[in-house]
This record gives C-alpha cells, structure tokens and sequence, in this order.
C-alpha cells in the first residue's frame, strides 16, 4: 500500500512540472521501439548461440557479468565513482566465473 501511494505522488508531482513521460513525435517512437527491439534480438541472440558452445550452467554464471559491465559504463560514460567494495564485488565476481571454467561442467557435452 505504502508503494502505491508513493508512486501514485511522485506521477502526480511528474505530471505537475509539465514535462512528457512518452515520446511525442512518430520518429522518437521509432526509435523507442528500435532500440527495444535490436537490444533484445541482439543479446538474446548471443546469448542462444553460446548454449551451442557452452554448457548452460556455465552461460548462467557468466550472466553475472551484466552488473559488472554495467557498472564499467557508468563509471566510463557517467563518472560513477567505484567504490572498493564494488572492486572487491567485481573481483569476486571475475573469481567466481574463473572457477566455474575450471569445472568440468562447463565445456558442451557431445
């Protein structure tokens, strides 16, 4: 309830000011959807040729890159400050995916 209440203010404080929450033209709709669209048939298409070469244990670890990536871009595109304990998340992550390469679980049976 309390959720409820909060982004019911905060969407009426948004609505206050003026400003658009969607895009207004037919070309920033193009690219909303563009962008949808590309992102997701690109990476899930990365993500389903790996199962071709990859035990599906191994590409779900892996999936763990996804903050860390994220995190590197910001820093890089947004100045993010990195804090040392995400430096140490980031090396435990890197560990974590090491180890599981190690693993004979993570070659393609067959």
């Amino acid at each position: 309830m309390e959720l409820l209440l909060k982004s019911d203010l905060s969407f009426g404080i948004y609505f206050n000011h003026g400003r658009h929450l969607f895009p207004l033209t037919q070309s920033a709709w193009f690219s909303v959807v563009a962008l949808g669209i590309v992102v997701q048939v690109f990476g899930h298409g990365l993500l389903t040729y790996s199962f071709k070469h990859f035990s599906s244990s191994f590409v779900s670890v892996c999936l763990l890159l996804d903050p860390l990536i994220t995190a590197l871009f910001a820093w890089i595109i947004f100045a993010e400050k990195l804090t040392p304990l995400k430096m140490v998340s980031f090396l435990g992550v890197i560990a974590g995916i090491y180890l599981a390469r190690l693993g004979k679980g993570s070659q393609k049976a067959g």
